[in-house]
């Protein structure tokens, strides 16, 4: 049932999220369930410091960044993919498509989970750096822009403020 909510458009969680950064939206990735999930974004930031600090002034908490990487950020080209998208073939995508900075919410390894294990090993690997910023703080972006969707269809609708959980960093 999220799905909806994730598939690439004008509600979804990543475009939001990107649009909410102030990131210009440049292509797609990530296909999940039979359809693109995260956004391409051209970015003015040359220096992955001067973006986490971005990230973490829109954000509005502390996020965790995974410095496996290079400090410039390759052709100005950051990937999005809001929620948790730390599984192992959005690592190789990622690489594949020459990115080297990569911003979603839920980036702690867990041993647990080896598709998230081994999304961390390519990531090392590919020298892909990685920003964290919660699960619930990449996606409530999407739920804001719905209240104008409600609104827009005449129903009273309000976002109303959550709590990030810090431990998915």
């Amino acid at each position: 049932m999220h799905i909806p909510l994730d598939k690439n458009g004008p509600y979804s969680t990543s475009v939001n999220l990107a649009k909410a950064l102030q990131l210009q939206i440049c292509g797609e990735f990530c296909e999940y369930l039979g359809t693109k999930v995260g956004v391409i974004c051209k970015s003015d930031f040359t220096k992955l410091a001067d973006f986490a600090i971005h990230v973490r002034n829109i954000i509005d908490h502390d996020i965790k960044v995974k410095k496996y990487g290079d400090e410039m950020i390759k052709n100005n080209k950051i990937a999005v993919a809001g929620g948790g998208g730390c599984i192992d073939f959005v690592a190789r995508e990622i690489s594949a498509l020459g990115i080297n900075t990569y911003l979603t919410g839920l980036t702690k390894p867990m041993p647990s989970f080896e598709p998230g294990m081994e999304f961390h090993r390519i990531a090392k690997e590919n020298k892909i750096n990685v920003v964290g910023a919660t699960h619930y703080s990449t996606e409530k972006f999407a739920c804001i822009a719905m209240v104008d969707y409600f609104t827009g269809l005449g129903i009273q609708a309000e976002y109303i403020e959550g709590t990030p959980c810090m431990e998915d960093l």
